[in-house]
């Protein structure tokens, strides 16, 4: 949490922020997005932090490095998706599998479609 905790403390916009956090405890995991930065030093010196995982541009892949991370969000939204989700997809052609919720993510995702199955709130 020192990562959101510095982030907040480094000169960006009040409320141009949101977290994730995974299970509280000394081994935390945050999905962190900053929307806008009001001092590009800052942001340079928040990215460059030995904890962060940078995904990049929307249309960029995702880093190897963010995969596990990216998954373990998606696997535990997951069943909550399924119960608002109730569309029955019966007739309807497929998604492609980078589309597909209920597939896990991998190194063949851009960061957009990752945060699509990891946490949807984000792209809101």
């Amino acid at each position: 949490m020192a990562e959101v905790e510095r982030a907040r403390d480094m000169g960006h916009r009040p409320g141009a922020w949101s977290a994730l956090v995974s299970d509280p405890g000394p081994a935390t995991s945050v999905l962190f997005e900053v929307r806008q930065w009001s001092q590009w030093d800052a942001q340079e010196q928040f990215e460059a932090q030995p904890e962060v995982v940078l995904l990049g541009d929307p249309w960029d892949l995702v880093p190897a490095a963010a995969v596990p991370f990216l998954e373990q969000f998606r696997q535990a939204t997951a069943p909550d998706r399924a119960q608002r989700v109730t569309v029955s997809l019966k007739g309807l052609p497929a998604k492609p599998r980078v589309q597909d919720a209920a597939i896990a993510v991998d190194a063949t995702h851009t960061v957009s479609q990752a945060l699509r199955k990891a946490a949807p709130h984000l792209l809101g």
